[in-house]
């Protein structure tokens, strides 16, 4: 006959374990787990909240590199003398009084605060009552991810404070470029017209002095152009705002109108086709863009009749413009190179410019969050290719 359930003991809730087995079961769980669990006992004479130790599970030697379970028995003082031990009593005593589990943050003890043979480090401790004057300890070293943590935060103060200074750096180095470049041009304009008198007044008579006043009529203007450009560059990223929403088809049609004249006369054939989403951008800027792209083609046209073919797509959420042509390209291995300050291209020395122009298109570009590339074309000439975030 199967035995009364009324002398069977019933499971805890959340527990399928027999009541009988428990013991057994936590006492193996508890020596096996890698978190260091002590149970103190409080001492009602003696000290004000003295604590006794009553268990230490073997993981607590090897948390706190101390063997703990030597001292079953005895009060807590004992392994942790002065005024440490006395204070973690006091704080773990009441814990006890509140009732209340408590998660204590990480304390860093010095091996001269803990007493003989324990080490310093980091330790995080969990203090919860689990009887009459019991309390349940669980601590962890934490030493290796507490100062990982700290190595990082240093490294990211040293990282925002590098960061701080390169944007001052490049605060103080684009003023100064725009006052350079705005102080330089202001005696430009009365050198031009010197030279430009110069020329109407003795040039007629001697064909190498009007030859050596052309060529520094050349030299002012190029260097104005230059100046010009490098207070553009130096402007930018000063500019406020990401700009309002423009036509994209709107901004290649303004700057094929600005090179109407001179695309007429080099006979050049232009085809506009595709989609050309709104985006957000400085209208002025953006068409200051396509007048660099657009004159480059012209600039750099080869003995071929010119043609240029401007492609507008959506990608995503990205609009994204491809201006072709079929002049001199560029060579190879200089994908990159052109778009750096001051860079003239290995076929492109041979024509006017200030190298400046490339660069100012991308940092206008990427000052908006788009991108521009430029790509080799097999049968000659070159692709470049925009893309900005639709509006």
């Amino acid at each position: 006959m199967p035995p009364s359930t009324d002398t069977l003991e019933s499971p805890r809730p959340g527990s399928l374990l027999d009541p009988r087995d428990e013991r057994q079961v936590f006492a193996s769980v508890l020596s096996q787990t890698p978190l260091g669990v002590m149970v103190l006992r409080l001492v009602e004479e003696g000290e004000p909240g003295s604590l006794t130790i009553v268990y230490a599970n073997p993981a607590m030697r090897h948390v706190s590199n101390f063997e703990f379970h030597r001292f079953v028995g005895q009060r807590l003082d004992v392994c942790m003398p002065g005024a440490v031990a006395v204070g973690r009593a006091k704080l773990l005593a009441d814990v006890l009084v509140a009732g209340e589990p408590r998660v204590f943050p990480a304390v860093h003890y010095d091996p001269d605060q803990l007493g003989p043979g324990i080490p310093g480090g980091w330790f995080e401790t969990r203090a919860f009552p689990v009887g009459p004057g019991l309390l349940g300890i669980m601590t962890e070293n934490v030493t290796v991810r507490t100062e990982q943590a700290h190595a990082l935060e240093n490294l990211a103060g040293a990282f925002r404070e590098r960061t701080a200074q390169l944007v001052r750096s490049n605060e103080d180095l684009e003023q100064f470029a725009r006052a350079v470049a705005h102080e330089l041009r202001a005696p430009m304009q009365p050198l031009m017209a010197s030279a430009e008198l110069l020329q109407l007044t003795l040039g007629d008579g001697d064909a190498r002095v009007a030859r050596l006043l052309s060529g520094m009529q050349q030299s002012v203007e190029r260097l104005d152009k230059m100046l010009s450009d490098m207070l553009a560059f130096a402007q930018v990223d000063a500019l406020p705002g990401a700009g309002d929403t423009v036509s994209l088809r709107a901004s290649v049609d303004e700057a094929l109108a600005d090179l109407a004249a001179t695309y007429g006369a080099a006979g050049a054939e232009v085809e506009v086709l595709g989609d050309f989403p709104p985006v957000r951008v400085r209208g002025s800027l953006l068409t200051r863009v396509f007048n660099n792209l657009l004159g480059n083609a012209l600039k750099f046209r080869s003995d071929r009749p010119l043609r240029v073919r401007v492609v507008g797509t959506r990608d995503g959420l990205a609009a994204r413009v491809e201006v072709h042509d079929n002049g001199l390209g560029i060579a190879e291995g200089e994908e990159d190179a052109v778009f750096e300050l001051f860079a003239r291209g290995t076929r492109a020395r041979e024509r006017a410019g200030t190298g400046m122009g490339l660069a100012l298109c991308r940092r206008i570009v990427t000052r908006h969050g788009g991108s521009l590339v430029v790509s080799r074309v097999p049968t000659g000439g070159c692709c470049f290719t925009l893309t900005l975030p639709a509006g």
